[in-house]
């Protein structure tokens, strides 16, 4: 996926994306708005963890919340960027 900037703020936009693809209901998706509601962690160069929740239903129509942990990588220039590992868990 393209985007434009290597920052935290960028890698947290990023992991909404993939996470709201692996979501049976994605366009009910609902991600906290508050910055510190995510965890994100600085791995190395364009290379960030995020962890916090998403709100989406379920394949009965139910809405639940599931907690989230997505792993991506940037290139340099911050102009694409890949999931390396997108874990949902329901809580």
């Amino acid at each position: 996926m393209s985007a434009g900037l290597d920052t935290p703020s960028m890698a947290r936009t990023m992991c909404h994306e993939f996470v709201t693809d692996r979501l049976r209901a994605p366009s009910t998706a609902k991600f906290p708005n508050a910055y510190s509601e995510h965890r994100i962690t600085k791995l190395g160069p364009g290379h960030y963890q995020v962890a916090s929740y998403v709100d989406a239903q379920n394949g009965f129509g139910a809405q639940v919340r599931s907690s989230y942990l997505c792993e991506v990588t940037t290139t340099d220039k911050g102009d694409h960027w890949h999931a390396n590992n997108v874990s949902i868990m329901a809580r």
